[in-house]
């Protein structure tokens, strides 16, 4: 197995996000309990919040090898590994999320990193390696 080259966490402003929403819909759900009695499913909805931030406070959302990546930006979101010479674009004209485009089995892919999902050192850094790695492949 390759070493790996760099190991991304999500960042610690999204994680807190993810739990505060998550004990405010577990303490709206309980409450709706006792008051309409009919209201579980915010609170069901507030647990998976709260475990989703857990698990994912020390786990890396993205690791980067030398000729590929392994992403699982979420809990429930998909895996994917995308080997930088499937790259065929990055488009940086958003300033609040990375959009690159890559291909798998003749279809094109589209991974959107939203700004907010990581520090501003992890974002510029993978910003910089999938221009870098376009270039390359170019």
């Amino acid at each position: 197995m390759k070493d790996t080259i760099k190991l991304i966490k999500p960042g610690k402003k999204q994680i807190n996000q993810q739990l505060i929403i998550g004990i405010v819909l577990c303490f709206v759900g309980f409450a709706g309990l006792f008051v309409a009695g009919n209201i579980p499913s915010l609170s069901g909805l507030g647990l998976l919040f709260i475990v989703m931030s857990l698990t994912s406070k020390n786990k890396d959302v993205i690791k980067v090898y030398d000729d590929y990546m392994e992403m699982k930006l979420a809990l429930l979101a998909p895996q994917h590994f995308v080997k930088f010479s499937d790259i065929t674009s990055v488009d940086l004209s958003k300033p609040k999320a990375l959009f690159f485009f890559y291909k798998r089995d003749g279809k094109e892919k589209k991974i959107r990193l939203n700004k907010q999902f990581f520090n501003e050192d992890d974002f510029n850094y993978l910003t910089e390696l999938l221009a870098d790695k376009i270039k390359k492949v170019a």
